[in-house]
């Protein structure tokens, strides 16, 4: 007689069939690149058909996901005695397939933390292997990295901005290090910028992206200015973000990063635009004020702000606008005084 899990999500086999079809579909090794994930209604599905897939596009059924799932969760006891720090290496062959399926709990629930804590335990399991363990770890690192960055850039409601993703991420940085397998500039457009847009104001993300300026050669012109030029032209299209200010002010702020020169072009290239276009909204007003007050803006720049500021209120009559950029102005000549007498 049916029980009320079969009563909702179908029989043993029923759910079997959506844990396979899902957790194949979701598989990074089945990919060339990201994947693209949503998960829709029932109603876009043909009878019992739980994923389709057309190239990096990925559309899993809700009700196929909820039924694999709870059927994936009876595999997380036995998973979990699997990884007892106590096994042998040659007991892991089949690591692939747990990830799999524990793929298939992170999709539902990003922030499911045993499923994400079971998937390091399986990658560490296998780094303990001798001689070809590690050309295996690597593999599964990349894939790793590759499934956890579809999920932060997909159009998923909760993934974007989720801390245990993040934070797991942050878990495989220096494991990427290692295999060659880390492109900061690349992480930061494609994966950081994108989850950014998915979700905005995504601190989360934005926080990692300051993780991984850590890691960048500043000794490298180059690479400064094309880490610089990307970040800014990421502000100047989403000028309402204030995670995005913050981390190019943040950027800009940081002790030998760049030259005096280099901000204040920045300063002057946002300056004519929020002219020119009417922006009035305070993420960008507090980056422009911030960065006009503090010392890495000379005089010149810092009266340019003020009078942009007067030519811009006098054009508009919006009264929000305008407070916001009496409150701007009134602040940076505050502080910018407090500056200057706690340097002199």
């Amino acid at each position: 007689m049916p029980g009320p899990l079969e009563d909702v999500l179908g029989d043993k086999q029923l759910r079997r069939e959506a844990l396979k079809a899902i957790s194949d579909a979701i598989d990074p090794a089945a990919h060339d690149g990201l994947m693209e994930i949503e998960v829709l209604g029932q109603t876009m599905f043909p009878p019992r058909v739980f994923a389709l897939r057309d190239g990096p596009a990925i559309a899993v059924n809700k009700s196929g996901l909820r039924a694999a799932y709870f059927e994936a969760l009876e595999d997380v006891g036995v998973f979990s005695h699997a990884n007892d720090a106590d096994q042998a290496p040659a007991e892991h062959d089949n690591v692939a397939e747990k990830l799999n399926s524990l793929a298939v709990l992170v999709l539902m629930q990003p922030e499911y933390l045993t499923a994400i804590n079971l998937r390091k335990s399986l990658l560490v399991s296998v780094s303990a292997e001798d001689g070809p363990g590690l050309t295996r770890y690597r593999g599964l690192v990349r894939l790793e990295k590759k499934f956890i960055d579809s999920l932060l850039t997909s159009p998923l409601n909760k993934h974007n901005k989720s801390p245990t993703l993040w934070s797991h991420r942050r878990w495989l940085v220096p494991r990427l290090v290692q295999f060659g397998l880390m492109d900061i500039l690349r992480d930061l457009t494609e994966v950081v910028m994108v989850a950014g847009e998915k979700h905005p104001r995504n601190y989360y993300a934005w926080h990692h992206a300051r993780y991984l300026m850590t890691l960048v050669d500043w000794n490298r012109e180059e690479t400064g200015r094309d880490v610089l030029r990307a970040v800014l032209d990421w502000c100047k299209r989403h000028h309402d973000d204030t995670s995005g200010w913050s981390f190019l002010q943040s950027l800009l702020s940081t002790e030998g990063r760049y030259e005096q020169e280099s901000v204040s072009r920045v300063l002057k290239d946002v300056l004519g635009l929020a002219y020119s276009l009417r922006w009035t909204n305070e993420s960008v007003w507090v980056f422009l004020r911030t960065i006009a007050a503090s010392k890495l803006s000379r005089e010149p720049e810092y009266h340019e702000f003020l009078r942009t500021v007067a030519a811009l209120e006098a054009g508009i009559e919006d009264e929000r606008a305008k407070k916001v950029l009496r409150t701007g102005a009134a602040w940076c000549v505050v502080y910018r005084q407090n500056t200057k007498v706690a340097g002199t």
